[in-house]
């Protein structure tokens, strides 16, 4: 159903009722100043609702948010907690966005192997979004291990997220070296 469509009433009451769609509905009407005044600090309070309860765009919108400091302070490191939330329900936007703030360091130090699992997973899962991605994201400074750390990791959080058994789970690069 289309935002304009359901009345601001029925909207505030889903809300109220902890709907996190409606929270999230409601955090974008008064983030854009949809039927209601333009509230940046109103909506990041309901987009924190939604996202609390779940909804994986909203944890998505709430970590820009808290990246760029529109209706909340600036934490590079809450936005990443949220992007992680809403990439570790599939968001292959939250992903990818979460795999350049890792390469660029923006919470402190780079975090390499990080950045290479998050892309990794919107290449495989992206169908070819960013089938370049060590390239054009600059991640030459990894070392062939971190670069195979980072696959394994990204292997491994996508059979989890799929629900196969651990013994599916492809084996870590370390334990192939060592011959286990």
């Amino acid at each position: 159903m289309r935002m304009e469509a359901r009345s601001l009433s029925a909207v505030r009451a889903a809300a109220d009722s902890h709907n996190p769609a409606a929270a999230f509905e409601l955090a974008l009407r008064y983030q854009d100043g949809l039927g209601l005044p333009a509230d940046a600090e109103t909506a990041v309070a309901w987009m924190q609702r939604a996202a609390a309860d779940g909804h994986a765009l909203a944890q998505y919108n709430l970590g820009i948010l808290c990246l760029t400091g529109r209706g909340t302070p600036p934490d590079p490191t809450r936005a990443l907690s949220w992007l992680r939330a809403s990439a570790e329900q599939g968001s292959l936007r939250a992903a990818f966005m979460l795999g350049t703030l890792y390469y660029e360091g923006v919470a402190g130090d780079r975090a390499l192997e990080e950045a290479c699992k998050w892309l990794d997973t919107v290449a495989v899962r992206g169908g070819g979004i960013v089938p370049t991605w060590p390239r054009t994201a600059g991640l030459h400074d990894l070392t062939p291990e971190q670069v195979a750390e980072a696959r394994y990791l990204a292997r491994r959080a996508r059979a989890e997220s799929a629900g196969r058994p651990d013994d599916d789970t492809p084996q870590h690069p370390g334990r192939l070296r060592a011959g286990a």
